[in-house]
């Protein structure tokens, strides 16, 4: 068989039509799902009804569909700092023009020198897309604050096996260790001689465990979704990462937990050495432990009881995680202090609806701390038979928002603190103990009181204006 050169000619011609008809209708496509859901507009893409939405588009399978979405919400500021958490996941993936586009947005929603962007560019270090690693060095070299804050990720990147990474961070080294990068405000000395902005002290032995149960509904329809779950955990996690110290390779990170992980993360009844357990070093380790979903009570012995995604509120006896049996078993770690933030009621009501049709008729039991754990702290969110609420403007649970605010600074000032930029317990209690309650009554009419227990000087966090 013959083919001439005019054949050929119209072979290519045909093939050329085909590629670029395939990469418009890919960018049409992307195009026309995200219009598609509703937010067309972008303005109203920081609507609150449309969180939801969002979420997807920056979590499709189509990277397209997280360009669009990333490029849009960089446009309304302030407004859209509640995506900050999915954004800086997306710096991570394996897809160079979504990391630069996330990082580009989290830069024109929280500034050039917030602790946000740096967080971004850290991760896009992080990346298995060597051009993301490449081009997360080459934003570090443009600021000398990010790079002051980066600096370890790249000394470790220094030594990589890719050459090209390599270079470029060693490069990026010697740049910095000559001072040849452009100074900032934030790196500028203050009045009192002390640097504007400070390194987080690494906490090298700090363990976490975080987790995120919103998607009850794919296994359960009875049960409503935790809408903000997954936003909650993502934001705790960057706080303790990035002002708290905590390594990323020491937190244990889950979203949509079932029985078994729980187990395997806080062991059971029978065995208290599960994963956190193993992870500790004895009067060493600080540990943290978060928990945003629905808890539900027993219908037989009243008590409380975290709801994997996996369970029946109806028989979460059988196949949820008893609260008692996690503070027991925490009680058993030799941490050197422990740390529980619960945002989660054990009622059977939810801010989206009820888990247990006859919960209003349980005899609810006080969830108690475990005496002669004096190195325990617990934040939970409500009181008994109270509901945990949302805030839907922050994009979280009601008592994470709040927790997330007070020991970001604001629990230190005005009336709960005492300005002398540590926040100890009894500040987070106080600041606690006045906001929740009142946002509580002013958004939805109801009561919801969280229960905090501890040490009152213990100090949680520490911060710089």
């Amino acid at each position: 068989m013959k083919i001439t050169t005019v054949s050929l000619m119209c072979l290519f011609l045909l093939l050329s039509v085909c590629s670029c008809t395939k990469g418009v209708i890919a960018n049409k496509t992307a195009k026309d799902w995200y219009e598609d859901v509703g937010i067309a507009k972008k303005d109203d893409i920081v609507l609150v009804k449309n969180a939801s939405k969002v979420l997807m588009a920056l979590n499709s399978k189509n990277p397209w569909v997280r360009i669009y979405a990333a490029n849009d919400l960089s446009l309304h500021g302030d407004s859209s700092s509640h995506f900050i958490p999915t954004l800086i996941d997306n710096c991570m993936i394996n897809n160079e023009p979504v990391a630069r586009a996330s990082a580009s947005a989290i830069k024109e929603i929280a500034g050039s020198d917030s602790s946000e962007y740096y967080a971004a560019v850290k991760s896009l270090m992080s990346s298995s897309n060597q051009q993301a690693v490449i081009y997360g060095i080459g934003l570090a070299e443009l600021d000398q604050s990010v790079f002051l804050y980066t600096k370890d990720t790249i000394e470790r990147l220094s030594g990589h096996s890719n050459k090209s990474i390599s270079v470029k961070a060693n490069g990026a080294l010697i740049k910095g260790t000559m001072g040849k990068y452009r100074p900032t405000a934030k790196t500028q000395k203050s009045n009192n001689d002390k640097m504007a902005i400070k390194k987080t002290e690494i906490k090298p032995y700090a363990v976490a465990v975080i987790i995120g149960n919103s998607d009850y509904s794919k296994i359960n329809k009875s049960v409503p979704n935790v809408d903000y779950a997954i936003n909650d955990s993502k934001s705790i996690k960057m706080f303790l990462n990035i002002n708290l110290g905590f390594d990323d390779t020491n937190i244990i990170y889950l979203e949509n937990a079932t029985q078994s992980e729980l187990i395997s993360a806080f062991g059971s009844d029978k065995s208290h050495k599960g994963k956190l357990f193993n992870w500790v070093r004895p009067g060493e380790s600080d540990v943290f432990v978060f928990y945003s979903g629905h808890g539900a009570p027993g219908l037989n012995d009243g008590n409380g009881y975290l709801l994997p995604v996996d369970a029946d509120p109806s028989t979460v006896e059988l196949n949820g995680y008893p609260i008692n049996t996690l503070y027991s078993n925490l009680s058993k770690i030799p941490a050197k202090s422990i740390t529980v933030v619960i945002d989660a009621c054990f009622s059977g009501n939810s801010q989206a609806g009820a888990l247990v049709k006859s919960a209003s008729s349980i005899s609810l039991r006080p969830i108690d701390v475990p005496k002669g754990t004096s190195n325990m702290t617990v934040i939970s969110a409500t009181g008994v038979g109270e509901v945990a609420s949302w805030d839907e403007n922050a994009k979280h649970g009601l008592l994470t928002s709040y927790f997330l605010k007070a020991i970001d600074g604001e629990a230190d000032k005005g009336k709960t603190g005492n300005n002398n930029q540590q926040i100890e317990l009894e500040e987070v209690k106080k600041y606690l103990e006045l906001e929740v309650p009142y946002m509580a009554r002013r958004l939805y009419g109801r009561e919801q009181h969280p229960q905090i227990s501890g040490n009152s000087t213990s100090v949680i966090s520490t911060y710089v204006d």
